[in-house]
């Protein structure tokens, strides 16, 4: 059963459910690090104030909490909305990531959750900037110097900043999802043996078939390695990035435009799919294995984005999913 709960200005916790009209959507994408619920109730029927807390839960456990931001049609965000909402100075001299990511959450006041420690040291001079902005950086350096990505989340009033799960399946550290919870008419099932027939796309836009890689000396960057596809490059045009490195890790990144240009020289193919009768919430990030040869969506694929539409109250959620393929041999 799905339960929406309120806390007032006056921190009262009021049941909200039977309030809220049909179509409320849960919904956050890879690219950005906060949920976001947006909703509408009965007129008039209850008063709810900019900065209210709402909570959303599935069968009694908190899938979602957040704050009012909009009224309305109110939308609400987790607290990873003040991420871009907040700008400080920071000097990090090579100072760890994991070190990095608890100051950061320190300057919100936000309770810090599991921390993942990497191999990228950060050294750089922020002014003004704001700490979503910096965190993203941040994960973008790791990107471009190990070639692994990591996630940074609100989940159970805590912030986690961990590896993705492609990472783990990649390295056969993990298995892909092949069960999602489904229930109509208490009967349960696997929600992913009811896929519609997907909406399939392939794209260029991040494909990359150029690497350039530098160091700075002084005031002067020196060119120390590069890698590029010439098959690709005359199919798909130039497609280059520039990455830089510290001079002290020349010698051990020299293999560093080739395991770049591994990752990025590919187009990118995505689905759009919609599972109804979903009964838990796949978080953006998680590895599905796909197996329906009729509806041609054969594969391992990572969820890039979901957009959930929920009739409040019972257990009937649609799930859009954006997914992209991954490159995967079990």
């Amino acid at each position: 059963m799905i339960e929406v709960l309120l806390v007032n200005t006056e921190d009262k916790i009021l049941d909200i459910t039977d309030l809220v009209k049909r179509g409320m959507t849960l919904s956050k994408s890879l690219s950005e690090f906060a949920w976001e619920l947006e909703f509408d109730i009965v007129k008039d029927s209850v008063k709810i104030d900019i900065g209210n807390l709402v909570i959303l839960k599935l069968d009694n456990k908190e899938i979602f909490s957040g704050v009012i931001i909009k009224d309305n049609k109110f939308k609400a965000m987790d607290y990873s909305f003040y991420l871009n909402q907040n700008k400080e100075t920071f000097q990090f001299v090579d100072v760890k990531v994991e070190v990095c990511i608890r100051e950061l959450v320190n300057v919100l006041g936000g309770e810090v959750g599991t921390i993942e420690g990497t191999n990228t040291n950060i050294d750089k001079f922020y002014f003004g900037t704001s700490i979503g902005s910096i965190i993203k950086e941040i994960i973008d350096n790791i990107k471009a110097l190990e070639g692994k990505e990591y996630d940074f989340y609100y989940e159970l009033g805590k912030f986690h900043f961990k590896a993705r799960d492609k990472v783990r399946v990649l390295s056969n550290e993990l298995k892909p999802t092949t069960y999602i919870k489904g229930i109509n008419k208490d009967f349960e099932f696997n929600a992913l043996n009811y896929i519609k027939p997907p909406v399939y796309s392939r794209s260029m836009e991040n494909m990359k078939n150029s690497i350039k890689v530098y160091t700075q000396k002084g005031n002067n960057y020196i060119q120390v390695g590069e890698s590029k596809d010439d098959k690709s490059i005359k199919r798909y045009g130039l497609l280059q990035d520039v990455i830089s490195i510290k001079e002290a890790e020349v010698g051990v990144n020299k293999n560093k435009a080739e395991n770049i240009l591994k990752l990025s020289n590919k187009l990118s193919e995505n689905l759009t799919v919609e599972i109804p009768f979903i009964a838990e919430i796949i978080n953006p990030g998680r590895v599905l294995k796909l197996n329906y040869q009729e509806l041609d969506i054969t594969g391992i694929f990572e969820v890039k984005s979901v957009v959930y539409t929920i009739a409040a109250k019972d257990m009937r959620i649609m799930a859009k999913m954006d997914l992209e393929r991954l490159n995967y041999e079990e």
